[in-house]
């Protein structure tokens, strides 16, 4: 199947170009949008990224990144949207998004204004 999309995509690759041109305007956007709010994310240039949530400092250990991390990733859930969390694949205090349209990272960073405040209150 895998073959088949890579051959497909050989024919098309002016929608291809366009598909990559919008993944990295989108993380651009993304990226910008969660430094504004104080977040650090990784390096990226692919569809996705890593953000910190809750990554150990001074005055957190590891257990409070993980607490925090699994708020934060329950409130985006409870809002229906979905991300990878960090300690289950190595990174604690750290989730995984993926980048879509626009409507739908600003319905992302949205829900993540919401499942950051209601995490701070527990």
């Amino acid at each position: 199947l895998a073959q088949a999309a890579a051959a497909e995509a050989l024919l098309h690759q002016d929608e291809v170009a366009t598909r990559v041109e919008r993944t990295a305007i989108e993380r651009l956007h993304v990226e910008d949008e969660l430094e504004e709010r104080g977040l650090e994310t990784t390096d990226s240039q692919a569809n996705f990224s890593w953000v910190s949530v809750g990554a150990p400092r001074d005055d957190r250990s590891a257990a409070t990144a993980r607490e925090h991390e699994a708020a934060v990733v329950r409130g985006l859930a409870k809002r229906g949207v979905i991300v990878r969390a960090g300690s289950d694949l190595g990174g604690p205090g750290w989730f995984r998004v993926t980048y879509g349209t626009r409507t739908e990272n600003n319905r992302f960073l949205a829900a993540l204004d919401q499942a950051l405040a209601e995490a701070a209150d527990t």
